[in-house]
C-alpha cells in the first residue's frame, strides 16, 4: 500500500504475478499514486498483462474500498498498511479479525542514515542500511524508495469509524496488549483462535 515501495519493486511484483508456481492467490496491488500525492507522474505501474492477470487487484491510491468516497482522501484517509489490511478483508468478507504486532509505535526520524530526501515526505535508500522498525537488518535496499511513514493512529482511528459504520456486525480484536491502537476491543490471542475452533 505504499505506492513508492511499489514502483520501485514493480518488476519483482510482476515475476511473482506471472509465475505459474507462485502459490499467492491474489495481490492488491496500488495501480499508481493519486491526485493528491502533488507528483507530476501518476502514470500506472503495470502493463496490461499484470492488469489483467485473475491474481492482480487494482487499488487505486486512497481512492477505492469501503465507505468511499466519504473515506479515503482528504481529512478521511486511510495511509496505513495495516488499516488498508483490514480495510481489504472486510471487503472479502472475513467476519472475525485479529490483529497481533501493530503497536504503532514506529520509531520517527526525519531521515536515517544512508537516506536521501528526494522529495516532501519521499526517501532514496543510496546504501544498505538499518531502520529500528523493522525485524531484519538488511530491510532496505539501494535503490529503494519510500514514503516516510508518519503516524499510523489518525488512519486507524478513522478505520475504526468507517468499519462501525459500514460492517458494524464485523470483530476485530487487537492482541496486542501493548499497543496504541485502542478503536477495536482487547483480547488475548490464543483465547480468541479457540472460541474461533469452538465455532
Amino acid at each position: 500500500f505504499d505506492y513508492a515501495a511499489t514502483n520501485t519493486h514493480k518488476d519483482n511484483i510482476a515475476e511473482f504475478i506471472n509465475d505459474p508456481d507462485c502459490e499467492i492467490e491474489k495481490f492488491f496491488m496500488i495501480e499508481r499514486p493519486s491526485i493528491e500525492t502533488d507528483l507530476q507522474d501518476t502514470k500506472l505501474y503495470f502493463d496490461n498483462k499484470i492488469r489483467d492477470n485473475k491474481k492482480y487487484v487494482e487499488r487505486p491510491h486512497n481512492q477505492d474500498g469501503i465507505g468511499w468516497p466519504r473515506y479515503g482522501t482528504r481529512d478521511k484517509k486511510i495511509s496505513c498498511t495495516g488499516a488498508n489490511a483490514v480495510r481489504t478483508a472486510l471487503e472479502l468478507g472475513y467476519k472475525k479479525i485479529i490483529l497481533i504486532g501493530h503497536d504503532a509505535s514506529y520509531v520517527q526520524s526525519d531521515e536515517f542514515k544512508d537516506h536521501k530526501k528526494v522529495h516532501s515526505g519521499r526517501y532514496l535508500v543510496e546504501e544498505k542500511s538499518q531502520n529500528p522498525n523493522y525485524f531484519w537488518k538488511d530491510y532496505y535496499k539501494k535503490g529503494d524508495v519510500y514514503n516516510k511513514p508518519g503516524d499510523t493512529l489518525p488512519a486507524w482511528r478513522t478505520m475504526a469509524e468507517c468499519v462501525k459504520l459500514t460492517y458494524p456486525d464485523v470483530d476485530i480484536v487487537n492482541c496486542s496488549p501493548d499497543s496504541r491502537v485502542t478503536f477495536f476491543r482487547f483480547g488475548e490471542f490464543f483465547n480468541e483462535v479457540g472460541a474461533l475452533k469452538d465455532d
